[in-house]
């Protein structure tokens, strides 16, 4: 009995492979379109991590200078890439007849643009304003098969924050997110909320950062040394119509124990004007 129910499963995950196969060898018959899909909507990831980090989130974010997102290679595509990973799992595939509607990078780039613009600012990294620069690199974007019929969406981000080059933060984002259906289609959606809640994540981080402001690059001018004026007093002249000498000047410890012991005896005539 445990041998036929071994050969039909392994019957029923050789006929998904042959499916998949199917689907990655060519476009279907007769010219039918390809399938294009992006993220739709904003799903429940984001309006959990709203609720789940609402103090930090009420916050005003900042201004952030958002680079694209950049992928890793095998995801700069719009190539709609799934693993099998209960067979040959160190081999990724791609749907023939199923595309993303742009690059997954793309696609996070623009909602990740569009949740910051809500909670903050965002600029382009090419704009000339002083404000942290948030880099993200997209390493992990596919559908995993982990039995013929279960599969999931796994997204894995990694964001770097610098501040005038130097690196303030950096941390990797992993979320996953059950397919309703082992297809493309499942899969789609399955990513989607993966993405949503990896994105999750990164607002709840972000709203936690404490980013000093970014200053002026010009430098501000050193004040200048102010010198308190000496009142000029009168002299009266010495015998003889020599001038008098003036006194030095004093320290202020030095003015104290002057004025402690007496005042200060002025210089006498000199000989030679005797």
């Amino acid at each position: 009995m445990s041998r036929v129910l071994g050969l039909l499963s392994a019957a029923v995950a050789g006929g998904l492979t042959l499916l998949l196969a199917a689907c990655a060898s060519g476009p279907p018959s007769g010219g039918a379109p390809l399938a294009r899909y992006d993220l739709g909507q904003p799903g429940d990831a984001i309006r959990e991590s709203q609720r789940d980090a609402a103090a930090a989130l009420a916050q005003h974010l900042g201004t952030f200078k958002l680079l694209d997102v950049t992928a890793a290679p095998g995801l700069d595509s719009d190539q709609f890439v799934y693993r099998l990973a209960f067979s040959d799992a160190r081999r990724p595939r791609v749907y023939a007849s199923s595309r993303w509607s742009a690059t997954p990078s793309q696609l996070l780039t623009q909602r990740l643009r569009n949740l910051l613009a809500s909670r903050g600012g965002v600029l382009g990294g090419g704009d000339a304003v002083a404000a942290p620069l948030l880099k993200i690199e997209l390493i992990e974007f596919e559908q995993v098969f982990d039995s013929p019929g279960a599969s999931r969406g796994v997204v894995s981000l990694r964001a770097t924050l610098t501040q005038k080059g130097a690196l303030f933060a950096q941390r990797t984002f992993d979320a996953e997110a059950p397919s309703v259906s082992a297809d493309a289609q499942g899969g789609a959606g399955a990513l989607a909320d993966a993405g949503d809640a990896a994105l999750a994540q990164l607002l709840v981080w972000l709203a936690q950062q404490r980013v000093p402001e970014v200053v002026a690059d010009a430098a501000a001018p050193a004040p200048s040394r102010v010198l308190a004026p000496v009142p000029a007093t009168a002299q009266a002249p010495g015998p003889g119509g020599a001038p008098a000498l003036a006194p030095e000047p004093v320290s202020a410890s030095s003015s104290a124990s002057a004025s402690a012991s007496g005042p200060v005896p002025r210089p006498g005539p000199s000989s030679a004007s005797r």
